[in-house]
This record gives C-alpha cells, structure tokens and sequence, in this order.
C-alpha cells in the first residue's frame, strides 16, 4: 500500500471513529456504562476525589458481555470492544475494586439508611442521619489529626505492635 492510500485509510478510520463518538452508539456506551452501581472511596477521597468504584466482580470484558446481551434484545448494532473500552477508560473515572483501606462500617450504615430514607420520602430522617454521618466524619478526622500530631511527636520513639490472637492461634 503506497502513502497515499495509507494516509487515506487513516483519515477513514478516524472519520468513523469521530462518527462513532457522535452517533446514537456512543450514546447508548455511555448509558450502559453508567448504569452501573458505583460506590466513592471513603478512606482515599483526599488522593482521588473523583474515583468511583466498580464491583470487584465485573470486568470491561464482562461489562462489554452485557452490552452485547442488550444490544442483542434491543435490536441493536452493537460497537466494536476496543470502541467500549476506549470509551470506558477516556470518559470515566472508574475502578473495578474498592480500595485495600475502605472499610469503615459506619459509614456503610448510614449510606443504606439515608438511600432507605430518600427512597421512603422521609425528608426529616435524610436530614437526621445525613447530620449524624457529618459528625462521625468530623470525628474521624479529630481522630486522624490526633495520630498524626502523636506521630510527628514521638518521631524519635520506636513501637512494637503484636496481634496475640493470630501468635496464640494453633
């Protein structure tokens, strides 16, 4: 194939792609995508505000696999995997597993009970419990700032932690 050509097949397979990005398929990408539950960081907000996180359980190529099987009862042309994928990682900010620190069980109570609340249209208990879920971040954080002040204090002082349980354990 001489340059010619060559640029000409760049310029078609770019054109498609811009046409992709316009048409009613990028749409529909962008709608599965988001149909997705997500949940936020609690622990890393400070180190990636905007990450959301996916199910551990699902995949782009899982995720994909869906798209298909809508695609497939809609009736529907489906786009090529490289397209879903490329949309996936340009468009979202999305990660497929919590983070090795979130944890706090707390938080995880009041988050259910306030989609409960707003679910049942009990404006008072959504105000209640989302003041009760600011004070315990206000506390946690209290607790941080103690920790970290005690750190930089004793930086000189050296500590040993053991868990008996897991020494003792058979």
């Amino acid at each position: 194939m001489d340059a010619a050509n060559l640029c000409t097949a760049a310029c078609l397979l770019a054109e498609k792609h811009q046409c992709l990005k316009d048409s009613a398929s990028h749409e529909d990408v962008l709608s599965h995508i988001r149909s997705f539950p997500v949940n936020e960081s609690h622990y890393t907000r400070a180190h990636r505000a905007n990450r959301m996180y996916l199910s551990s359980d699902l995949s782009v190529t899982r995720m994909y696999e869906l798209y298909l099987e809508k695609c497939k009862e809609m009736g529907t042309v489906p786009v090529k995997p490289w397209y879903y994928r490329d949309v996936f990682n340009t468009k979202f900010n999305l990660s497929f597993h919590p983070p090795r620190k979130d944890s706090c069980k707390q938080c995880d109570v009041f988050k259910i009970n306030i989609e409960a609340a707003v679910t049942a249209d009990d404006q008072a208990r959504v105000s209640s419990l989302q003041t009760e879920h600011e004070l315990h971040l206000r506390k946690v954080e209290a607790v941080r700032s103690v920790l970290r002040s005690e750190k930089a204090a004793s930086a000189d002082q050296e500590a040993f932690s053991f868990d008996l349980q897991k020494v003792m354990s058979p």
